[in-house]
């Protein structure tokens, strides 16, 4: 198998995820070249040759260099390739996708249809490559089996057997040794980028609902006035509005008693494997893949989404009952051996690699 992966994201999920995989297939024994940015920090080494090429979306015209689409050129030319992974949607990826046979490309869908989340700027760049992967000719790899579902049945002309669900692994840069001693001091604990598909408003107004205070940490780097019109947080809820180093972000996680997902929408997610590896049960609204990743009622709890009474219900009856807290984390963490395991998610990925 001689396969290229081609991602240009550098930051969240997808950027986590291009280096979890990469990593994962060299370990299985595999050779690998990578199409990327400068700011994913893949280096070529023996095993895996790394064309990395500048696109930043504070330099506009990077996306015009006619040196950086001759050295992609080149480099796809210099190789003939068995099967093309995209790993995410990127402006390159229309001239790569010119380059090779579509049959032998495969792209992985993080969002099959833009969530509230994307700008009106991203949405005019990425619609030509919803049209280019909704065509019927390429492999197409979902996160979830809901996102199959929903891709089906706006999508009719498309064949099932060419779409394969493949679940988003455990973020391993997150892995760290478990820590016994730590108390868990964090009633309700948010982690993830400010973003108004994530409804941190939701959650506020559940909180300021609530009879009884518990503290709540928000963990993430954004404006809540801006994205949320959050004006004042009430007394118990802090925003940490900066990066948090991998280690420390994994002791605030050990320190909480819970993890709530309050989203408005959502997708694939990275979130609830890495709670569950902590083992803290998970309060996540019924989007996206939540329910498919998660079994309410064994490692966390399902509630409406933009439903503050349900969300403040569900944080309530899980504080107030420590054994509960305990029985469903521990499901979860059986949940991250068993299905979230990165060596049987990276199988899948080989066998993608090579059915094309």
């Amino acid at each position: 198998m001689k396969a290229l992966i081609v991602s240009f994201s550098v930051n969240g999920v997808l950027g986590d995820n291009l280096r979890l995989i990469t990593n994962h297939i060299i370990d299985a024994g595999q050779n690998l070249s990578v199409l990327t940015n400068t700011g994913t920090g893949l280096v070529s080494n023996p095993n895996m040759d790394v064309l990395a090429v500048s696109f930043d979306r504070n330099n506009p015209t990077d996306f015009i260099n006619p040196v950086s689409y001759f050295k992609i050129l080149k480099f796809i030319k210099k190789n003939k390739f068995d099967s093309v992974l995209f790993l995410s949607f990127h402006p390159a990826n229309l001239f790569i996708s010119k380059l090779i046979p579509a049959e032998k490309a495969i792209f992985y869908v993080h969002d099959h249809d833009p969530h509230s989340g994307f700008s009106k700027f991203d949405y005019i760049f990425l619609k030509p490559q919803y049209s280019y992967i909704y065509n019927g000719k390429v492999t197409l790899l979902a996160s979830s089996n809901f996102m199959k579902k929903e891709i089906l049945k706006k999508h009719n002309n498309l064949n099932p057997d060419k779409i394969r669900v493949i679940y988003l692994g455990l973020l391993e840069n997150l892995i760290f040794p478990h820590e016994d001693s730590i108390e868990e001091d964090i009633d309700v604990l948010f982690f993830g980028r400010i973003e108004y598909y994530k409804a941190l408003d939701v959650l506020i107004d559940s909180y300021r609902s609530n009879k009884q205070t518990y503290s709540c940490v928000i963990i993430g780097k954004g404006n809540l006035k801006d994205v949320f019109g959050i004006e004042k947080l009430p007394n118990g809820v802090t925003h940490i509005n900066d990066y948090v180093p991998d280690e420390e972000l994994a002791r605030y996680i050990q320190r909480a008693k819970l993890v709530v997902m309050p989203y408005r929408d959502a997708t694939g997610t990275l979130v609830i494997q890495t709670a569950f590896y902590y083992g803290k049960p998970i309060v996540a609204t019924n989007t996206g893949c939540f329910p498919e990743y998660m079994t309410d009622g064994i490692d966390g709890i399902i509630v409406p989404i933009e439903n503050p009474s349900e969300l403040n219900k569900a944080i309530n009856k899980l504080l107030a009952d420590r054994t509960l807290r305990k029985r469903m984390g521990l499901n979860g963490k059986k949940k991250v051996e068993e299905i979230f395991s990165n060596k049987s998610i990276t199988a899948e990925y080989i066998a993608a690699l090579k059915s094309v």
